[in-house]
Protein backbone atom coordinates (compact mmCIF):
# COMPACT_ATOMS: atom_id res chain seq x y z
CA UNK A 1 0.00 0.00 0.00
CA UNK A 2 1.22 3.33 -1.10
CA UNK A 3 0.65 5.93 1.45
CA UNK A 4 0.55 9.50 -0.09
CA UNK A 5 1.65 12.88 2.34
CA UNK A 6 0.73 16.48 1.57
CA UNK A 7 0.45 18.99 3.32
CA UNK A 8 -1.50 22.16 3.25
CA UNK A 9 -2.95 25.33 5.27
CA UNK A 10 -6.74 24.63 4.49
CA UNK A 11 -8.09 27.42 5.06
CA UNK A 12 -11.37 28.60 3.46
CA UNK A 13 -11.30 25.15 2.27
CA UNK A 14 -12.95 25.58 -1.36
CA UNK A 15 -12.65 22.96 -4.85
CA UNK A 16 -8.86 23.81 -5.45
CA UNK A 17 -7.68 22.40 -2.48
CA UNK A 18 -10.28 19.16 -3.42
CA UNK A 19 -8.78 19.06 -6.63
CA UNK A 20 -4.75 19.31 -5.32
CA UNK A 21 -6.18 16.27 -2.97
CA UNK A 22 -7.36 14.24 -5.88
CA UNK A 23 -4.32 14.44 -8.12
CA UNK A 24 -2.16 13.32 -4.89
CA UNK A 25 -5.06 10.60 -4.00
CA UNK A 26 -4.24 9.45 -7.70
CA UNK A 27 -0.46 8.70 -6.68
CA UNK A 28 -1.16 6.36 -4.30
CA UNK A 29 -3.63 4.25 -2.19
CA UNK A 30 -3.99 6.17 1.01
CA UNK A 31 -3.70 9.86 1.45
CA UNK A 32 -2.29 11.53 4.73
CA UNK A 33 -3.32 15.32 4.67
CA UNK A 34 -1.14 17.77 7.19
CA UNK A 35 -2.57 20.42 8.28
CA UNK A 36 -0.20 23.06 8.83
CA UNK A 37 0.08 24.14 12.34
CA UNK A 38 -1.05 28.09 12.79
CA UNK A 39 1.73 29.37 14.47
CA UNK A 40 4.06 27.91 10.97
CA UNK A 41 1.17 29.93 8.53
CA UNK A 42 1.09 33.47 10.92
CA UNK A 43 5.13 33.16 10.34
CA UNK A 44 4.99 31.67 6.41
CA UNK A 45 2.02 34.11 5.20
CA UNK A 46 -0.44 34.78 7.71
CA UNK A 47 -3.05 33.73 10.56
CA UNK A 48 -5.71 31.22 9.17
CA UNK A 49 -9.31 32.73 9.55
CA UNK A 50 -10.49 29.27 10.32
CA UNK A 51 -9.07 27.33 13.70
CA UNK A 52 -7.02 24.11 13.53
CA UNK A 53 -10.76 22.43 14.52
CA UNK A 54 -12.05 23.66 11.48
CA UNK A 55 -9.55 23.10 9.36
CA UNK A 56 -9.14 19.22 9.87
CA UNK A 57 -13.00 18.87 9.70
CA UNK A 58 -13.26 20.61 6.59
CA UNK A 59 -10.66 18.29 5.04
CA UNK A 60 -11.50 15.30 6.87
CA UNK A 61 -15.09 15.81 4.80
CA UNK A 62 -13.36 15.47 1.44
CA UNK A 63 -13.52 12.06 0.30
CA UNK A 64 -9.68 11.88 -0.94
CA UNK A 65 -8.57 11.90 2.78
CA UNK A 66 -7.95 9.13 4.12
CA UNK A 67 -5.81 10.45 7.29
CA UNK A 68 -5.85 14.28 8.42
CA UNK A 69 -2.74 15.13 11.16
CA UNK A 70 -3.36 18.12 12.56
CA UNK A 71 -0.27 20.91 13.45
CA UNK A 72 1.39 19.24 11.03
CA UNK A 73 5.45 20.71 10.42
CA UNK A 74 5.83 22.92 7.03
CA UNK A 75 9.45 21.06 6.98
CA UNK A 76 8.88 17.79 6.02
CA UNK A 77 12.31 15.35 8.00
CA UNK A 78 12.59 11.70 8.04
CA UNK A 79 11.12 11.92 11.48
CA UNK A 80 7.84 12.58 10.13
CA UNK A 81 7.93 10.56 6.98
CA UNK A 82 9.04 7.19 9.53
CA UNK A 83 6.45 8.40 12.21
CA UNK A 84 3.63 8.34 9.70
CA UNK A 85 4.93 5.49 7.24
CA UNK A 86 4.53 7.66 3.88
CA UNK A 87 5.87 6.61 1.31
CA UNK A 88 5.36 9.64 -1.40
CA UNK A 89 5.31 13.46 -0.45
CA UNK A 90 3.56 15.45 -2.80
CA UNK A 91 3.03 19.32 -3.27
CA UNK A 92 1.76 21.50 -6.17
CA UNK A 93 4.03 22.77 -8.47
CA UNK A 94 2.88 26.41 -7.08
CA UNK A 95 6.66 26.57 -5.17
CA UNK A 96 9.30 28.30 -6.98
CA UNK A 97 12.57 25.48 -7.47
CA UNK A 98 14.34 27.16 -3.81
CA UNK A 99 11.22 27.06 -2.07
CA UNK A 100 10.73 23.23 -3.14
CA UNK A 101 14.13 22.38 -1.82
CA UNK A 102 13.74 24.79 1.60
CA UNK A 103 10.11 22.54 2.17
CA UNK A 104 10.79 19.17 0.72
CA UNK A 105 14.86 18.31 0.37
CA UNK A 106 14.71 15.54 2.47
CA UNK A 107 11.94 13.74 0.57
CA UNK A 108 13.54 15.08 -2.45
CA UNK A 109 16.99 13.68 -1.59
CA UNK A 110 15.30 10.11 -0.59
CA UNK A 111 13.34 10.25 -3.76
CA UNK A 112 9.91 10.63 -2.93
CA UNK A 113 8.96 13.79 -3.67
CA UNK A 114 6.27 14.38 -6.49
CA UNK A 115 4.10 17.56 -7.61
CA UNK A 116 1.35 17.81 -9.34
CA UNK A 117 -0.46 21.02 -11.09
CA UNK A 118 -1.69 23.72 -9.48
CA UNK A 119 -4.95 25.04 -9.91
CA UNK A 120 -4.73 28.64 -10.75
CA UNK A 121 -8.65 29.47 -10.79
CA UNK A 122 -9.04 30.17 -7.17
CA UNK A 123 -6.85 30.37 -3.69
CA UNK A 124 -8.05 31.41 -0.40
CA UNK A 125 -6.45 34.40 -1.12
CA UNK A 126 -8.91 35.49 -4.00
CA UNK A 127 -11.41 34.39 -2.00
CA UNK A 128 -10.29 37.11 0.74
CA UNK A 129 -10.23 39.22 -1.94
CA UNK A 130 -13.76 38.51 -3.08
CA UNK A 131 -14.98 39.09 0.71
CA UNK A 132 -13.12 42.42 1.41
CA UNK A 133 -13.71 43.71 -2.33
CA UNK A 134 -17.71 42.98 -1.35
CA UNK A 135 -17.47 44.54 2.20
CA UNK A 136 -17.58 47.75 0.13
CA UNK A 137 -21.29 47.42 -1.44
CA UNK A 138 -22.45 45.81 2.07
CA UNK A 139 -21.66 49.04 3.25
CA UNK A 140 -23.67 51.02 0.64
CA UNK A 141 -26.78 48.80 0.93
CA UNK A 142 -29.14 49.61 3.90
CA UNK A 143 -29.41 46.03 4.98
CA UNK A 144 -27.99 42.53 4.11
CA UNK A 145 -31.77 41.55 2.89
CA UNK A 146 -30.84 44.32 0.82
CA UNK A 147 -27.13 43.04 -0.13
CA UNK A 148 -27.99 39.98 -0.94
CA UNK A 149 -30.79 41.02 -3.63
CA UNK A 150 -27.82 43.30 -5.48
CA UNK A 151 -25.50 40.63 -5.66
CA UNK A 152 -28.29 38.53 -6.88
CA UNK A 153 -29.09 41.50 -9.49
CA UNK A 154 -32.37 42.07 -8.25
CA UNK A 155 -32.02 45.79 -7.66
CA UNK A 156 -32.68 47.91 -4.33
CA UNK A 157 -35.94 47.02 -2.97
CA UNK A 158 -37.71 49.59 -2.06
CA UNK A 159 -39.07 51.01 0.95
CA UNK A 160 -42.12 48.89 1.44
CA UNK A 161 -40.73 45.71 0.66
CA UNK A 162 -38.07 46.20 3.08
CA UNK A 163 -40.74 46.58 5.91
CA UNK A 164 -42.11 43.15 4.36
CA UNK A 165 -45.12 45.33 3.46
Amino acid sequence: MIRVYVDMEADLFHYGHVEFLKKARALGDCLLVGVIADDVLVSYKRRPILTMNERVASVAGCRYADEVLPNAPFIVDRDWIRKHDIHLVVHGDDFSPDEMEHYYRVPMDMGMFRTVPYTHDISTSEIIRRITGRQFELQDASTVEEFICLQAGEGRKNESNRRGK
